[in-house]
């Protein structure tokens, strides 16, 4: 009996029945809503329209087609004139994890903002942020109403890192512990609670959080479990953005937002995802100011992976770095929604 052939695998996951359709929902939208008698139907669909709304929103958050190419600029457009025809809700208020994310993103360097929205004040995120808490403190047993609120602290210490209304570092590491109290808690959690988790519980000094440091591998191997069991049929052969930064400041500070750069690079070039793709951003002065270099040792055998140098452990983390180059001694630390991933930083003798 003959073999049966292996049935192929694409490399990246087809979206446009996804995105066909909210096109054909937006479609129907246009034609029907001046009929009274098929606004039954419409609402009938309307659940569909906020799940596909929610798929694009983390699916355009988190990857792009690579890292030159962004969707097309009508991709995230339609999503959110169908999501807003048909919910009566603005796209722009979303406060999901990936909603929250995008709140400080006022360029184009991401496909999501193919659709221009308002840049978020401050005002604006500590209203967000006095809202989550409240959402949170209804029910501190809501894993997912925690993470938005930590989150939002995050994202409001990137736009004021020194406001009283921030939280302290301390509690959000509380709301955390309680989340990670037994085995069964610590996993079959979301790629976004693990991120969360590395971000508050990575040490500071060689003193400080040895305990947290030395679980710190085991949340990364628990994060990258959770993107492939969520996410990794959705983002396979797209590539991941990077989330955060570590940066050289203290408590939540330390983490830069991807578009704290992007904002610097904008001043200088037009073709901001070209430095990125390039490696040219981390030649930039101002950015070089602000984030903090990593040591890190080649991991035997593997060419995508190295280990970051954190107090006294190794963290092995997914490295992008030219394979004919010589392996870097310093890089910078950035974290996608799969985990952490390190970056080209300088010459060692420029970081003396």
């Amino acid at each position: 009996m003959e073999d049966t052939p292996a049935a192929s695998i694409s490399m990246s996951f087809n979206n446009r029945a996804l995105f066909g359709y909210i096109q054909v929902a937006k479609i129907m939208f246009w034609k029907l809503s001046h009929l009274e008698n098929d606004w039954g139907f419409l609402s009938s669909i309307k659940h569909e329209v906020k799940k596909k709304f929610d798929f694009f929103e983390w699916y355009l958050t988190y990857s792009m087609v690579d890292e030159k190419t962004l969707e097309p600029h009508y991709f995230w457009m339609d999503v959110v004139i169908c999501y807003e025809s048909y919910t009566k809700k603005s796209a722009a208020q979303s406060t999901s994890f990936p909603g929250l994310l995008g709140t400080l993103y006022c360029g184009l360097c991401m496909s999501k903002k193919s659709h221009p929205e308002a840049e978020k004040t401050t005002d604006d995120l500590k209203t967000i942020q006095d809202d989550l808490k409240r959402t949170y403190d209804t029910d501190p047993t809501d894993v997912n109403a925690a993470e938005r609120y930590i989150l939002s602290n995050i994202i409001l210490s990137n736009r004021m890192s020194y406001s009283p209304q921030l939280t302290p570092v301390k509690e959000l590491q509380i709301i955390l512990h309680y989340f990670l109290k037994g085995v069964k808690d610590v996993k079959n959690k979301s790629p976004e609670f693990y991120l969360l988790v590395l971000l508050l519980f990575w040490p500071e000094t060689v003193k400080k959080q040895k305990e947290e440091c030395a679980t710190q591998p085991c949340y990364v191997s628990l994060m990258k479990e959770a993107f492939d069991a969520k996410y990794g049929k959705f983002l396979r052969g797209r590539y991941l953005l990077p989330l955060f930064f570590l940066g050289k400041g203290c408590g939540l500070s330390r983490w830069v937002h991807k578009s704290r750069l992007d904002a610097i690079l904008e001043t200088k070039v037009m073709q901001v995802n070209e430095m990125w793709s390039d490696d040219e951003v981390w030649k930039t002065e101002e950015i070089q100011d602000i984030l903090l270099p990593v040591r890190v040792e080649p991991c035997t055998g593997e060419q995508t992976e190295a280990h970051a140098c954190v107090v006294e452990n190794k963290i092995k983390v997914s490295i992008k770095v030219d394979p004919n180059a010589p392996f870097p001694t310093f890089v910078y630390l950035g974290f996608t929604i799969q985990g952490p991933v390190v970056f080209t930083c300088l010459q060692t003798e420029h970081l003396a």
